[in-house]
């Protein structure tokens, strides 16, 4: 994203759960609700391909335990 021109890096929701789960953050229940609504699973799945099994294997632990994969 361009701002001032400069440019930002940003990150979709999707991303950022994933960094969420992999930094083991804490998201409040209130937030979770919101995040099973509106996460792209799809989109969650592909990035996930991205990330070495032992981290994938991480990362979906959580997201299970958090309910929103």
């Amino acid at each position: 994203m361009e701002y001032g021109g400069f440019w930002l890096p940003v990150s979709d929701l999707e991303k950022t759960v994933i960094d969420f789960a992999y930094f083991g953050e804490f998201l409040p229940k209130e937030v979770l609700r919101r995040l099973k609504r509106k996460l792209d699973k799809r989109k969650v799945n592909s990035y996930l391909k991205r990330y070495e099994l032992k981290d994938r294997r991480k990362i979906i632990k959580k997201l299970k335990e958090w309910k929103v994969l």
